[in-house]
């Protein structure tokens, strides 16, 4: 399991997940579109607006110590020109994010979030009329360990 592999089903599992739950609520008023790896860069507001609502997932580094992990960072995007409200979609749909991961932990019983922990970070500077916030966690993966059955089989002939 790759830290690719750990992006990518994760964005499978909330590309299912939100699906479902637009047809049965009002998260969002279009599709939310899920993505793992980076938003499409667009300069337009038009095209910002065709993008959101988002949600991509994407690993940012990987650690290796007695266990491994990966760490994954959520970012959120909406699009609302509102000016002083147009932020309560981002913070409700962070939110929803948020509870689908902690409350299917491990995720598509398969990515393990350390500890049972989310960060959410919302930054003071938003690109208006685009609505951005994060959601940073780590994820287990398999250790890599010292294979020593190729230093003992190296040069020699087994029978």
């Amino acid at each position: 399991m790759t830290p690719l592999d750990v992006s990518d089903g994760i964005a499978a599992y909330l590309m299912d997940e939100l699906r479902k739950l637009n047809e049965t609520s009002d998260v969002a008023t279009s599709p939310i579109r899920v993505w793992s790896g980076f938003l499409p860069r667009v300069d337009k507001n038009e095209d910002k607006r065709k993008l959101c609502p988002a949600v991509v997932v994407h690993p940012y580094s990987v650690s290796d110590a007695d266990s491994s992990t990966v760490g994954i960072t959520v970012l959120v995007t909406t699009y609302d020109e509102a000016l002083t409200k147009g932020h309560v979609g981002l913070y409700h749909l962070l939110e929803v994010v948020r509870e689908r991961l902690l409350s299917d932990n491990p995720v598509a019983l398969k990515y393990e979030i350390k500890e049972n922990t989310v960060n959410t970070t919302i930054p003071d500077d938003q690109p208006y009329p685009q609505w951005v916030g994060y959601l940073e966690f780590e994820v287990y993966i398999p250790v890599i360990r010292r294979n020593l059955n190729k230093i003992f089989t190296d040069n020699k002939v087994i029978e």
